[in-house]
């Protein structure tokens, strides 16, 4: 018969040695038994409990295990085994939701302009369904039992319904799975197959959890805004620091990383305080995607003067676009279109040939052709008797004001360059066009952007890595998203150079997360990572209202009355007394790990000035 046993604790450290203590008071080893090892599975919350745990095993004097029963909670279906049903990705589940939507909108979502635009609301709908394992027709009943739905609604849960039912059994079809309902495909298999999740185990009958809280989903510092609460924070880590506090022992939290955990980096810094936090960057804050997206947001927007000196002042591009004679051509007329910028190119290194001919051949060289419609200055002579003779214009000057012929010419071949690799990005074509050209590109890499992210001063290699990442995380999302269009379809509908370029950032609204330099310095961290962690010293900022506790979200899909409807019919959903009661949970845990002082800290005025 098996059993379930809950235990708790106030410190999270007194619990986590009760938790491990076959790890921290190892068996001794016999013949038949050299390397014994706990007779349970341990499952932690995260890694930074595991490291937690090894530090403590080695101020017992542990010398380590051999092959430990030890697992973070995201390896766990790993033990417990799982279908041969491939897990869909993020950006699969949106290509194939947008899909879906496409395919099922009637009365209600046919009348939106973009129908995908509620992707994400409905991904996160399905999410909680499909982890619960709720079927189709569950939802349909649950939804029929409210009685006081009006017409408008009926129709929503009718196409809602048809959209999940046509969802579930895509990937039914496919052979595949959502990809949150790892804990239901574990149950599935633990099920059918009991013996197998022994011999999995190593024949142990025991699996405990540390940090079994469900957070899915000292002194008070109030200060005027948030850039003083940091600096105050920092200024009282900085005289722990100085009294010998080891900053590995003093933690920093914030209930999500932004933004304050890029503010609370910054404001160690200023003080002479390292900080180890892993840091989250999005896809179009970083430079070498920045700089890519330069490219398609030049072409949406006709290739004008600001678009293409945005693309010359990359630093990743190996062409000699030069932004000094893009501005020269832009000031003197308007001009859109790479046809209308070769022909500026061509007319000025012209002009620029006249300029260096000799002075008795002036007379011989013909004025440069106006084009109708342009802003050039014609110069007159007025011919009647009274007329003074009109003036010779300067060479000297006229020379002054054109560039150089030998900078012209550089920065014509560089156009000429860059023409040849962004012409294509004109009119309309399919999506799976549009990353087929995008997804060469980035692998042949034209312009060297691999090669120039290495390019940075010593000092600052830093920047190196964050660029690294996100060139592989891009190039992936690339491949992925490729994937999935040749997958779920999709990839025949025409889109704009602006429509593309506006889904390609949709799909670029995630980060890089990178580990900043040093692993020794104060602890900045996510509420979620602190978790059932402990520290000597730690501090809680930004309670202040809208931040901790985080608002439950709202969705466009269905409002809390619908919510809650479903839930009082017997699906598993969460209300929102759920949510917060999970906020106030993780808040507990966070003061809980606090061993020998805790701080709190708000600000009172937002980043727009308005009191909170």
């Amino acid at each position: 018969m098996a059993e379930l046993t809950l235990y708790t604790a106030h410190s999270p450290t007194v619990l986590l040695a009760h938790a491990a203590d076959g790890f921290l008071d190892p068996s001794t080893a016999a013949p038949d038994n050299p390397f014994p090892s706990p007779g349970y599975l341990l499952v932690l919350r995260q890694g930074g409990v595991r490291d937690d745990l090894i530090r403590l095993a080695a101020m017992r004097g542990g010398a380590g295990w051999f092959d430990p029963p030890l697992a973070n909670l995201h390896e766990l279906p790993h033990w417990l085994g799982g279908t041969n049903r491939k897990p869909c990705g993020e950006f699969e589940r949106i290509v194939l939701l947008s899909a879906v939507l496409r395919r099922t909108a009637a009365q209600v979502f046919a009348r939106l302009r973009r129908p995908e635009d509620y992707v994400d609301a409905v991904d996160r709908l399905f999410g909680e369904l499909i982890a619960e394992g709720v079927t189709p027709d569950e939802l349909r009943d649950s939804l029929e039992q409210n009685e006081d739905r009006d017409d408008f609604e009926r129709q929503k849960h009718r196409e809602l319904v048809a959209a999940y039912r046509e969802y579930t059994d895509a990937l039914a079809r496919a052979g595949r799975r959502d990809g949150r309902d790892t804990w239901a495909d574990c149950a599935t298999v633990v099920k059918t197959d009991p013996e197998g999740l022994a011999t999995r185990l190593g024949n142990r009958r025991e699996i405990r959890l540390f940090g079994l809280a469900d957070l899915r989903g000292g002194w008070l510092i109030t200060a005027p805004d948030v850039d003083r609460e940091l600096a105050e924070v920092a200024r009282r880590v900085r005289r722990l620091a100085d009294d010998g506090t080891p900053l590995s022992s003093i933690a920093v939290i914030s209930r999500q990383a932004r933004p304050y955990l890029d503010l609370v980096v910054d404001a160690l810094a200023r003080f002479g305080i390292p900080a180890t936090a892993r840091r989250r960057t999005a896809y179009p804050e970083i430079p070498v995607t920045r700089a890519v997206l330069s490219i398609f947001r030049a072409a949406a927007e006709g290739w004008d003067r600001r678009g293409l000196v945005e693309v010359a002042e990359q630093p990743f591009f190996s062409n000699e676009l030069d932004t000094g004679i893009i501005n020269f051509l832009g000031f003197r007329r308007k001009l859109e279109g790479l046809r209308a910028w070769a022909e500026a190119f061509d007319d000025l290194e012209q002009e620029a040939k006249r300029r260096q001919a000799p002075e008795d051949q002036d007379s011989t060289v013909p004025p440069p052709a106006t084009k109708a419609g342009s802003n050039q200055l014609s110069l007159f002579a007025r011919t009647d008797s009274t007329s003074e003779p009109a003036a010779k214009p300067s060479r000297t000057r006229a020379a002054a004001r054109t560039p150089p012929l030998e900078r012209i010419s550089r920065a014509k071949r560089g156009f000429a360059s860059l023409r040849q690799h962004v012409e294509a990005l004109s009119g309309e074509r399919t999506l799976a066009n549009w990353l087929s050209w995008l997804a060469a590109f980035l692998d042949d890499d034209p312009w060297d952007i691999a090669d120039r992210i290495y390019d940075v001063p010593a000092e600052q290699f830093e920047l190196a890595r964050l660029d690294l990442a996100g060139w592989q995380g891009f190039k992936q999302i690339v491949e992925e998203w490729s994937t999935s269009v040749s997958s779920w379809g999709g990839g025949e509908e025409r889109l704009s150079v602006g429509a593309f370029e506006g889904r390609l950032r949709e799909l670029l609204a995630c980060d890089v997360a990178h580990w900043t330099e040093t692993q020794r310095g104060v602890h900045v961290l996510e509420g979620l990572a602190a978790a059932y962690r402990s520290f000597d010293h730690v501090f809680i900022v930004g309670l202040e209202a809208g931040r901790f506790p985080v608002r439950a979200p709202r969705s466009p899909i269905l409002d809390d009355s619908e919510r809650q409807s479903l839930i009082d019919s017997g699906l598993p959903l969460d209300d929102r007394k759920t949510w917060e009661y999970r906020e106030r949970e993780l808040f507990r845990s966070l003061v809980a790990g606090a061993r020998v002082n805790l701080t709190l800290s708000h600000a009172r005025q937002d980043e727009l000035g308005r009191e909170v």
